[in-house]
């Protein structure tokens, strides 16, 4: 049952639906799956019409315009019953996609504290304490829960699910955009240029020399910020009050969402290419500009959750840091 679509007035040039719904599935199952590290295993909504099982439509995660998880067996037995919910979707334990993902259906204005939140596992299966930090910045201080395969599947006597405010390489949608929207932007002129560090990661870091080129930009009076020692509330603020913002491609990047009429000058030096930044520059219209790191060689690796990155050693320190001087100055 549709309950509300938000129409819009324009579009972005590639995917991005002229409205969102907000639907009410009465009798809806929530499947997860039996063993949490089996990708080969389905997950998701199911609903009874006509007399047969079927998989709620716009209920998984879409990426690239597929769909990114496998529909549930039709045949699972819900073990408990929960009266009303809201659908979070699918858990990720990468900053980016719970931004964006575990996120994306939350922009709607029923969330309340009488009324759980239900996530279905897929690379998370709990809540750590930087996500709880993300979610009570965006004023969610209610109910939540992460169902398990050992819990089982679950009925929910009506479930609200949203629309996917956003999709990987396809849209950011305005309603979710300003829904993450919390800090009004108020740039520092004397703050100077803010560095968005990965050198702290470890494996995840993704450019060997990137120590050498924060120290000499720190000579040059830039910021360097490592975010993840940071509380979601500090980073946001960086961004806030920051008039250039660059660094290694990467997460971080998408704090800039929080911040509603962001201005700063964007400057993505290029670790995999991911188009998702594109993504969201054209939507919110930011000054955005993409760099390539100068010589090096790059390799391709296999995170343990199986998805994939990129690491860089080798680059010229030397003429990289020329283009981010240049990019600093445009």
């Amino acid at each position: 049952m549709i309950v509300r679509k938000w129409e819009r007035t324009a579009r972005s040039p590639l995917y991005d639906p002229t409205f969102l719904q907000l639907r009410v599935i009465k009798n809806a199952i929530l499947v997860p799956r039996a063993d949490f590290t089996n990708k080969a295993l389905g997950a998701g909504v199911l609903q009874e019409q006509a007399g047969t099982m079927k998989v709620v439509t716009r209920s998984g995660i879409r990426r690239k315009g597929k769909d990114y998880v496998l529909p549930p067996p039709l045949d699972a037995q819900p073990k408990r019953y929960v009266e009303r919910a809201v659908y979070g979707g699918f858990l990720f334990s990468h900053f980016g996609h719970f931004l964006l993902e575990s996120l994306g259906r939350l922009w709607l204005d029923e969330i309340n504290h009488s009324c759980p939140i239900i996530w279905i596992p897929s690379t998370a299966n709990e809540l750590t304490p930087w996500m709880t930090d993300i979610l009570h910045f965006t004023g969610i201080h209610g109910a939540t829960e992460i169902l398990s395969g050992e819990g089982g599947a679950v009925e929910i006597g009506e479930l609200l699910i949203a629309d996917q405010g956003f999709e990987v390489e396809r849209y950011l949608h305005p309603w979710f955009s300003t829904w993450l929207q919390r800090v009004p932007y108020e740039p520092q002129t004397d703050q100077g240029h803010l560095w968005l560090s990965r050198s702290a990661l470890g494996d995840l870091a993704g450019v060997e020399e990137e120590v050498e080129i924060e120290r000499q930009l720190a000579q040059d009076g830039w910021i360097i910020a490592h975010l993840e020692q940071m509380t979601i509330s500090e980073q946001v603020t960086l961004f806030a009050q920051a008039t250039h913002i660059s660094g290694i491609e990467g997460s971080a990047f998408h704090n800039l969402l929080f911040v509603s009429d962001f201005a700063a000058k964007v400057d993505i030096f290029t670790r995999h290419h991911s188009p998702n930044f594109e993504v969201i520059g054209t939507a919110l219209g930011i000054d955005q500009q993409r760099h390539s790191l100068v010589g090096g060689t790059a390799t391709d690796w296999k995170r343990p959750n199986g998805s994939s990155d990129r690491r860089w050693s080798g680059i010229d320190v030397n003429e990289t840091l020329k283009v981010i001087r240049a990019a600093g100055r445009r």
